[in-house]
Parts: structure tokens; sequence; C-alpha cells
């Protein structure tokens, strides 16, 4: 009873581990190019500190696709929340795919009604899955419908119109790129700078049949160290990253995402649970398997050989194993959909290979069995019949004494290797959770995607009515979202011919405060920094320069050391030094960077 137990409560733990780690990895395989997709990342090297993040600057795709042949389509695809107005007057919020219609090349859509790809001038194109249809406009023809923005924090005559022109068979769950709304996004009206600077967008690219990844990847570096201007030194170069490899490794804050490294502990935890729980099957039942020698021992005195004995022995052990499989399936099944709910999403694709899974895993138990089951039964079979017969057990052999004492210690240290390895997790918890982030997401909510206009103080005055709402701030950047919106290349006050990349964060004089970023030297930003001065100096490019707020590490790395000036490079005049603050991930090293305010 207590191996069945074990072994069932093992094989359970292992079915639903390795289904979370099959959906998991199962993500954004599903499209006919999946292996030929790539989304551009860019990598900085500043001062031998590297840092990647998951965008490029504007356009650059469409640049590699004039350039190379190797590029069969680009496009850019983000996702970003629109509030859509519905004839019921209901408002729904949507995570909508912006994206270009030359995504049409790389992604697979399944057009069902309309004719997306024909543009409506004038409104903002949407397509809609038919989920989506069926849910809000059901048994309607909905080509050519008008629904109105409804965002609640824009005036009516700000209310920009969407106009329906396609539905599309639901895009797969299990992919990064999901959404039941597709918008279409014009192209940036910007061409690539040759200055290395910019402004970050996600982009996506679709190669070639049989293009080299690493030889296209050194082609564009080089290309693109050639584009640039001969006085813009470049301190990053461009990976291609597999759209495959995005969901485990989304580079940063995402709400489709997983974890590859959580991924791989949970399951070997699972693993080592199934072997301790082998190890104890086989102690537990070499003993009670000794407990019935004689009845064995009568056989081979009425003639049974011995790979009579080792064949009854494997067969009681994969009946064993089998029904260990059989409860261990059922109680699989009813644990799944409370797993899904902890989980917090669906595990679409498992449930649409099951019979494989469960044709797997009775395979690998009958195999399992068969390993486990042998070592009794050569140890069982190879006693003699006469001393069985009087309960004398021949003396041990050594070397069965070294496996069983083997087993035991195997057992042990596995154990101990879980054990102390949650123990270690906890402690990682309670110091990402305890260490100091430089700033305070306590209670911090974040509306993204606004289309905000000039009166943008007039949404922040409405929400501070809101009893329960402390403090409101509009910028441009999120914490823990990327480490800016906006990155340029300055003089590195140490070596001439190199360049450090700064990053900016675009907020207004109350983001600070509010994140609780400690200043350290100068002022805070004013209502009146909003505004541009007049430049003291041809030298600086622009029309005007701003005041700014620096982190420590921008000042000490730049060489600022006088507050109320102009910096050469930035284009802004820094009047408050704040302490440097963690914007990424803790697996990040703290970078530098600059906090402009916004206009």
């Amino acid at each position: 009873m207590i191996n069945i137990l074990g072994l069932t409560l093992a094989f359970t733990l292992c079915l639903l581990v390795f289904s979370v780690v099959i959906e998991e990895n199962s993500y954004d395989k599903s499209w006919s190019k999946a292996g030929r997709i790539y989304r551009i990342n860019t990598i900085e090297n500043t001062k031998g500190i590297e840092g990647e993040i998951p965008q490029a600057f504007a356009n650059l795709g469409l640049e590699l696709k004039r350039q190379f042949p190797e590029v069969e389509a680009s496009s850019a695809i983000f996702p970003r929340n629109i509030f859509l107005k519905l004839d019921n007057d209901e408002t729904v919020q949507i995570n909508s795919l912006f994206l270009h219609k030359e995504a049409f090349d790389i992604l697979d859509f399944e057009i069902l009604e309309g004719k997306p790809l024909e543009t409506v001038a004038g409104k903002r194109n949407i397509m809609i899955d038919q989920e989506f249809k069926e849910k809000y406009f059901k048994d309607e023809n909905v080509i050519g419908k008008i629904i109105k923005t409804s965002d609640p924090l824009l005036d009516k005559n700000e209310m920009i119109d969407f106009i329906i022109t396609g539905v599309f068979k639901k895009l797969p769950y299990n992919s990064t790129l999901r959404s039941s709304v597709i918008t279409f996004s014009s192209v940036m009206k910007r061409e690539l700078s040759k200055n290395g600077d910019g402004y970050y967008q996600d982009q996506y690219i679709s190669l070639k049949p049989n293009t080299d990844i690493n030889e296209f990847t050194k082609k564009v570096n080089s290309w693109y160290k050639d584009f640039l201007n001969d006085s813009a030194v470049t301190n990053y170069t461009f990976r291609f990253q597999p759209l495959q490899e995005v969901y485990m490794n989304p580079l940063a804050q995402s709400s489709i995402s997983g974890n590859k490294r959580s991924s791989t502990i949970i399951m070997g935890i699972a693993i080592l649970v199934l072997i301790i729980s082998s190890i104890n099957f086989i102690n537990l039942y070499a003993v009670r398997t000794i407990k019935k020698i004689k009845s064995f021992n009568l056989h081979k005195i009425m003639g049974a050989n011995r790979f009579f004995l080792i064949k009854i022995l494997l067969i009681e052990t994969q009946i064993i194993f089998l029904f260990s499989a059989i409860l261990s399936i059922i109680i699989y099944l009813l644990a799944i959909s409370p797993l899904e709910l902890f989980l917090n999403f669906k595990l679409v694709y498992t449930h649409e290979i099951f019979p494989t899974i469960i044709f797997s895993f009775l395979i690998a138990v009958i195999l399992l069995g068969g390993i486990i089951g042998l070592y009794p039964a050569l140890i069982i079979s190879n006693i003699k019949p006469a001393q069985a017969l009087k309960n004398k057990i021949s003396k041990v052999s050594n070397s069965e004494v070294w496996t069983k004492r083997t087993l035991i210690i195997v057992q042990f240290c596995i154990s101990l290797i879980v054990i102390f390895g949650l123990i270690t997790m906890k402690s990682q918890m309670n110091l990402i959770q305890n260490s100091p982030k430089g700033l305070n997401t306590e209670n911090l909510l974040n509306i993204k995607s606004l289309y905000l206009s000039e009166n943008s103080n007039s949404i922040k005055n409405e929400l501070l009515k809101k009893p329960a709402i402390e403090n409101v701030s509009i910028a441009g950047w999120r914490p823990y979202m990327a480490p800016g919106f906006f990155s340029r290349n300055v003089d590195n006050k140490d070596n001439p011919d190199q360049k450090i990349m700064v990053n900016f964060i675009g907020g207004d004089k109350d983001l600070v405060p509010m994140l609780d970023i400690k200043l350290i030297e100068g002022r805070l930003l004013r209502e009146s920094d909003y505004y541009g001065y007049p430049k003291p100096n041809p030298q600086y490019e622009g029309d005007e320069v701003n005041n700014a707020l620096i982190t420590r590490s921008t000042a000490k790395t730049l060489g600022i050391k006088t507050l109320g000036i102009p910096y050469k490079g930035l284009d802004t005049i820094p009047v408050g030094i704040v302490e440097d603050f963690h914007s990424e991930s803790f697996h990040e090293k703290n970078e530098t960077y600059c906090n402009p305010r916004s206009k």
C-alpha cells in the first residue's frame, strides 16, 4: 500500500509538471514560419556592462529588408490597450496587437470575412477574431462597422473612430502574439538615424529558408557599424531572438511569458521525487518479497528455473506500477483544472495532445517498472531453496550490501538536495522582496496606452478627485518595463573615442516623488521645467534644452559635478541628482539612466 501511494503521488507530480513544461515549450511553434521568425533585440555594452532589451530603433527592420536579400518581411508588432464603446454603451478594454500590414507576410492570419489589407483612410482600421465577433456582434455583418473609442480619460471630441475591416480565425492560445483584436498601425515616418540613436520599437522579421542566423547577425552588425556616421561610435549590437524563445525569455515585463529557469527547477524537483519514490520502492519491495521467499522457492523445488521466478516478480512489479499509473491519471484529470486556475493560464496544447501524453506516460511507466523491478527480482531469485525453507538466508554478498547502502545514501542525498533547494528558493524570494530597489511600486497602478493630448493635466486632476488615489503621474515609461523609452550616445570623458549610451525615462514632475526615488543633490523638477530654454551655444543640437534629473551613476560616469548648466550631447540641463534604482530585473546590472521631464 505504501509503495502504491508513493508511486501514485510521484507519477501525478511528474504528469502535472511535465504538462506545464510541455505547454510552455509549445509557445509560438504553430506558426508556419515559426523557425524563421525573429525579434530584433538591442545589446548595449557600456564600460563592460552588457544589457539586452527586446526592442530596436524604429524602422531598423525595414532598413534591413532593403539592404539584405535574406530578409523576407519586416514589421513592428507590439501590444497596446484600447477601449471600445459597443452599441449597448458597454465599454470593453482590449489588449490589441498593433502591427503593419507587412506582418501578414510573417504571421498566419486566416481571414474569414472582409479584406483587411484594403485599409480605409481617415479611420483606425482593426480586425477582430470570430470569438470576439460571436461575443459582442453575434449575427451581425461587422465589416465596415464603426466603433468609437471609450477611453475614460478622454474628452468626447478626442474620441478616435475604429472601423472593422476584417474577421480572422482565432490565433493560437500558446503564442506571445495572441490577441482578439488586431489594429493596423502606419509605419513611423522616421528614417533610421545615422547618429546611433532613436526611439525604440518592437520589431520582427522573417528570414528566407536556409538562412544561417549566425552569419546573418554578423553581416547586420558589420553593416550597421559602416552605416553610422564617422562621429557616431556605437556601444551596441543587435541580436535576432527566435520567436519560439520569446515566451521563456521575454527580456521585459510581459503578461504572456514563462521562465525557463523556473521550469527547469520544477522539472528537476519532480524527477528527484520520482527517483526517491523508485528507490523507496526497491527497498520496501525487496523486504516484502523476502517475507514470501518460501513460496517462491517451492516453485524452484517443483522445477521452476531462475528466469521463471524473475518473470513472475517483474510481472508483479508491472502490475503495481500500472495500478499506480492509473490512479495517478485519475488524480491528474481531477487536478488539471485547479492547476490552470492556480497558474492563471490554460494548458491548451496539453489538452490537444492529451492521448499522446498518456500513451507516452504509460510506456515510460512500463519501462521504469521493468528497470526498477529487476534488482529485487535478481536478489530474490538468487536465494538457495534449502536455506529459504529453513528461514536461513545465506550471507549477503558484499556487492549486494554496497548496492543497498548506495541506494539509501542516494535517496538521503536527493532528499537533502530537494529540501535545501526549496530553502534556497525561499531565501532568494525573501531577498528579492526585501532588497532595496531604489523606488517604491507598492500600490502602484498603471494605465497603459492612453491617448493623451495637451490637456493631460485635466486627466490628472480628474483622477486626483478620487479619494483612493494619492498621486498621479503621466509618463512614457513604467517600472521594470525597460531601461528607458529613448537612448542617446554621449562622449565618454575617460575615452574620447568611446561613446556611452544614456537611457531616457520620460515623465512629468510627479514621477520621481510618486516612486519615492531619493533626491541626493540639487532639486526635483518643477512645472516651469516643462518648457525648453534657449540654446546657450550653437554646438548643442536640437531646438531647445530641457531641465532633467539624472541618477548618481549617470553623474559619475559622465563626470557631471555642476548642476544647472547644459551638458553637451544630452541636450538637457541637470538640475538634480537622484539615487540609482532598478528599472529592470535583479538579474540585470544597474545601468546608467537619465530622467528628463515630458512635454
